[in-house]
């Protein structure tokens, strides 16, 4: 596994690259952010692809995921859309940024 640290002061972040990280994504979130509930912004396309190794990766390891669809393309990239909405109705959200390209 190769780690790529993005330096942007107080908003840095790394970027893991390797093969098998993506069922390993509870592994890593729990060393950033309380287990417990979180949730997975995807969109059909990658969600069809990973979307139930990345849930049950995350159950493995004490989350409790909910999966939101947006659609695809530049306009559904809003925290105002509708569509991202918690189920719950509760705001307050850990946020940490989780991409990949290729499982």
């Amino acid at each position: 596994m190769k780690k790529v640290k993005i330096d942007l002061a107080d908003r840095s972040y790394d970027i893991l690259i390797g093969r098998g990280l993506l069922d390993r994504t509870g592994e890593f979130l729990k060393d950033r952010v309380k287990t417990g509930r979180v949730i997975v912004i995807t969109h059909p396309g990658i969600n069809r692809l990973y979307g139930e190794r990345v849930i049950a990766g995350l159950r493995q390891n004490g989350f409790n995921p909910e999966r939101i669809e947006i659609p695809e393309g530049e306009g559904s990239k809003t925290l105002t859309s509708k569509s991202i909405s918690p189920r719950s109705g509760k705001t307050k959200l850990n946020a940490v940024p989780v991409a990949w390209m290729k499982g």
